[in-house]
């Protein structure tokens, strides 16, 4: 809403006000974080996923976020090592299977080809079960 209407500092701005607010809410940051990587301000949205991962050590939702904006700006040491927490915490999320593809993708473009191999298979065994 606010990107279409180009008023992304008064967006940025009300979910600061929210933050201030609820502390401890980790949807707050989530949304902020989806601004951030709308308008390419990876380093906030990590930022603010490292806040997440702080409140929620436990919850798989911060790490693999935050892994996706690692992958996006090429940092893949750090994304594998976030896909691979959230892997360890989130077997039952929804979204599951995909962090063993962008895993996966992050070895492969490490040149880890046996790492990439295992974590696609893994993958496309998940797509083949359905």
């Amino acid at each position: 809403m606010y990107k279409e209407m180009n008023r992304y500092n008064e967006s940025v701005n009300d979910h600061l006000k929210c933050i201030e607010l609820r502390p401890n809410d980790i949807f707050v940051y989530m949304d902020i974080e989806r601004l951030y990587k709308e308008f390419r301000e990876y380093d906030k949205a990590i930022a603010d996923y490292t806040k997440v991962i702080e409140y929620e050590p436990n919850k798989s939702i911060g790490y693999n976020l935050r892994a996706l904006v690692y992958k996006v700006t090429k940092q893949y040491k750090k994304a594998i090592i976030d896909f691979s927490k959230a892997i360890e915490l989130g077997s039952n999320d929804w979204d599951y299977k995909f962090r063993y593809y962008h895993r996966g993708k992050c070895y492969e473009a490490l040149g880890y080809k046996k790492h990439a191999e295992t974590d696609l298979e893994k993958y496309n065994s998940f797509s083949k079960s359905k």
